[in-house]
């Protein structure tokens, strides 16, 4: 681009190369994936849903019966019914199965479950994934033929909101078992005791959200490795589960009310540990946590590698300023993930100071599961403690309160902090959330004081050099004309008059112009069939966007938003608590859920509107990008092994870096798209009246303070990762890859002021929607109280996140001018 901050014009690709080259090569190239052998498309379409395979069968009849024979099969749409899975189940013709996936909530589809899982096991399947909701977790009853199978390796089963007890045989046969992943299942010790019986060679068991259970004993899982439990939600408070793991390398623990009682962890190498506390409740029983984590640290006093989390350690450093002696560890690579505030600080300076042995340190500055500190300072207020006196920094470091509070000079006094608290630290990491200047310009400093290795992302963005301009063909014709004929004009003029020599240079000229006319006409016949050919190659492009990349990334998406913003906890608490809760306490639980139920509706609306135009700039990008790369034929097939061109992973890497938003870009999101919404809601009522214009123009104030607040164009680092974290600090310029160079090049289309407007557009389309949509679904238009309009929210989430196919609000976007007009102009911008 010769203007980075330039909308992009839409220019004509070279023709110096030879056009009929070109045209050959292009043509060759427009379906040459369909030339690839079955077995390469049946893998390539094992990574999408079945759903969006079948439909690749409309390509052409070469794609009739392709996705017929591919290895997996995945019905990932919960509300897919039983005669579509039925007749895909008919058409399936593979005698081997790699991967059986079912995700339903019908409870009309029960009945069906069994033979669904029959099928797959009459198919050898090796992994094999369940994911029930709702009443169908409950109503289903698994067959006994279920527990018996010698060909599973990896078996993976949800019970989302299930009440119900897993009734599992006493007689449980999976021989091939390796991986075991259960959620949200119920379990009884003798069901736990009866599957581990029956997997002699388990390798990896997560227990996720899974609770019943009292003793997990695996003394004779002879090789499992792995241990993961996460928040056993339905452990009695007073009962912590007992485990007993000799053999296990890996533990990692996350749980909430109580930690685990590790009986038996002789050969553990590798832990992970946090606590995940209600974020609803202001409570912690800090003083019996202290006691119960640190008798955990005593029994991983030999693991080499240890990772705690944000909420372990404020319980940590309860203990530290209480005077709680604590265990000298043989840690040798310890990770901190979590946020940098005051509450935190006492227990890692404990644990970096009985860590004499520690090499290597990494700081991750995030934890999506970390109690706000104020919680912790209001507890020792109440034990006594002088709140002045007992969390200033000895080395004089005034530190924040808030986790929203970190500047640069903060991260500059942690890293420093921790330096001054180890001995023979070798390497330190330090992944931060956020960009601080000021801590970049530290590091050589802090490297040469503490003889340490600090690793650190940067990426020097390239700059596209301009393209020379090529004169007209009309004024080489004249200029040619003019130094060919200057002697002959000015002796004809002398000789034979002026007559002559006008007669005759209007023939010579007229057969010129003949000659250029026919030049250009061939030029123009070929214009148009590499426009047609680009037309296509865009509508494809487009096409894949809309049913491949983005389906998976809106699943993705709407996911993480319900996980991470649930309200039923409160709806629970105010249907259970009726009768029971006095007046203040319901008050303060409709206030959360209305601050939370906006956050949710607002932030859910940002993100799919905001991920389907992120998503189409990537998909154009590297469509131009390989269209041009297979059109550089340049005149010897050798040539094309000479380009530069896209490599696999870095085209892969570059499509999933879309999953960005939904992982790491989530909590930051949240956490300042609700500060918006309490600006915003600030002094409303639930008594209030809404009218449909009032809704309107709230959501629209919120959408605008989020976008406003910060440093301009802040919202792409919730998109995408930043340019420092794509490329290692060891890269040099001339070993950046091309996934660096795309991601660059997207960053600096989504910080242009034409990529605002079109965002800017698309948001208040979807906003005004949104509030319509409402409007028809209730009384909103006459008014209606603020109290009363908070479940009808909860209501539009799953017209927000639908799949793309059905989703209004994507179609929306996509038909509005000036979006099309953006992508045209993008795609357009090829350089010569």
């Amino acid at each position: 681009m010769a203007d980075d901050s330039a909308t992009p014009g839409v220019r004509v690709p070279s023709h110096r190369y030879g056009r009929h080259y070109h045209r050959r090569k292009i043509k060759e190239a427009v379906d040459s994936i369909s030339s690839l052998p079955d077995v390469i498309l049946q893998h390539i379409l094992s990574f999408i849903p079945t759903k969006l395979a079948i439909t690749t069968s409309l390509l052409s009849k070469r794609w009739r019966h392709v996705w017929c024979d591919t290895p997996s099969l995945s019905f990932n749409d919960y509300r897919l019914e039983a005669p579509f899975i039925d007749e895909t189940l008919t058409r399936y013709t593979a005698s081997k199965m790699m991967r059986f996936h079912l995700h339903t909530s019908l409870i009309n589809n029960v009945p069906h479950l069994e033979s669904w899982i029959k099928f797959a096991m009459s198919r050898n399947v090796d992994h094999l994934s369940l994911d029930l909701w709702n009443q169908v977790a409950n109503k289903f009853k698994f067959p006994d033929f279920f527990h018996i199978n010698s060909s599973l390796k990896q078996l993976t089963v949800v019970l989302d909101f299930s009440d119900t007890m897993i009734a599992i045989c006493s007689s449980v046969s999976w021989t091939s078992l390796k991986k075991l992943y259960l959620s949200s299942c119920l379990l009884s010790d003798e069901s736990m005791a009866n599957i581990l019986s029956g997997c002699p060679i388990l390798e990896s068991l997560t227990l996720d959200h899974c609770g019943g259970l009292r003793v997990l004993d695996l003394s004779k899982s002879l090789r499992l490795r792995t241990l993961e439990i996460n928040c056993n939600i339905w452990v009695p408070e007073l009962t912590a589960m007992q485990i007993v793991v000799p053999h296990t390398h890996c533990l990692r623990l996350r749980n909430s009310k109580l930690p685990c009682s590790l009986v038996d962890v002789s050969s553990l190498k590798e832990a992970k540990l946090n606590i995940c506390i209600d974020s609803f409740s202001k409570t912690i029983k800090a003083d019996f946590l202290q006691v119960t984590l640190l008798k955990m640290l005593e029994k991983l006093h030999n693991v080499e590698k240890l990772t705690l989390g944000g909420n372990f350690l404020q319980i940590l450093s309860v203990a530290e300023l209480r005077g709680v002696p604590f265990p000298m560890f043989k840690v040798k690579d310890l990770t901190l993930e979590t946020v940098i505030f005051q509450y935190v600080i006492p227990g890692i300076e404990r644990v970096l100071q009985n860590s004499p042995d520690l090499k290597k340190l990494t700081l991750l500055t995030k934890d999506f599961y970390h109690k706000p500190g104020e919680y912790l300072g209001d507890h020792m207020d109440l034990q006594g403690f002088n709140l002045d006196q007992c969390w200033k920094s000895k080395y004089g470091v005034f530190w924040n309160k808030s986790c929203l509070d970190v500047e640069s000079e903060h991260v500059v006094s942690f890293v420093e902090l921790m330096l001054k608290n180890t001995k023979a630290l070798d390497k330190m990491v330090v992944l931060l959330e956020d960009h601080y200047v000021r801590f970049k310009e530290m590091v050589p400093r802090l490297s040469h004081n503490y003889n340490i290795s600090i690793a650190l992302y940067t990426f020097k963005p390239q700059t596209n050099g301009s393209n020379p301009i090529v004169a007209s063909k009309v004024m080489d014709l004249v200029r040619g004309l003019w130094r060919k004929h200057r002697r002959k004009i000015l002796v004809t003029t002398t000789c034979l008059g002026s007559g002559y020599l006008l007669y005759k240079l209007y023939n010579a000229h007229t057969r010129k112009l003949a000659d250029l006319e026919r030049e250009l006409a061939n030029e123009r016949e070929n214009d148009e069939i590499l426009k047609t050919q680009m037309k296509a190659h865009f509508d494809n492009i487009q096409m894949i966007a809309d049913t491949t990349t983005l389906p998976h990334a809106i699943h993705h998406l709407s996911s993480r938003v319900v996980e991470e913003i649930d309200v039923s906890s409160i709806m629970d608490k105010l249907s259970k608590g009726k009768g029971i809760l006095i007046p203040s306490e319901k008050l303060q639980l409709w206030n959360e859920l209305k601050i939370l139920s906006f956050t949710r509706m607002v932030l859910s609306l940002w993100s799919v509107t905001m991920l389907s135009l992120y998503i189409r700039v990537q998909v154009n990008i590297l469509g131009r990008h390989l269209y041009i790369d297979t059109a550089r034929g340049l005149g010897s097939s050798h040539l094309l092994d000479e380009l530069d061109l896209i490599e696999r992973d870095d085209e892969q890497k570059f499509l999933t870096s879309a999953d960005f938003l939904a992982t790491s870009g989530m909590p930051s999101l949240i956490s300042n798209m609700q500060n918006a919404v309490k600006e915003v809601l600030k002094g409303k009522q639930l008594k209030d009246v809404l009218t449909t214009s009032a809704l309107r123009e709230t959501v629209m104030r919120i959408l605008d303070v989020f976008m406003s607040t910060g440093s301009p164009h802040h919202w792409v680092d919730y998109l995408m990762m930043s340019q420092d974290a794509t490329t290692d600090v060891s890269s040099s310029d001339a070993t950046v890859t091309k996934f660096h160079l795309l991601i660059t090049e997207t960053r600096e289309v989504l910080t242009s002021n034409d990529f605002s407007n079109v965002a800017e557009i698309s948001l208040k389309c979807c906003a005004v929607a949104l509030v319509e949509e409402m409007e028809t679904q209730t009384g909103l238009a006459t008014g209606m109280q603020l109290a009363k309009l908070l479940p009808q929210i909860e209501k539009t989430m799953p017209e927000i996140s639908a799949e793309p196919e059905k989703n209004r609000f994507l179609q929306l976007i996509r038909d509005l001018p000036e979006v099309k007009l953006f992508f045209t102009l993008l795609y357009a911008n090829m350089p010569q």
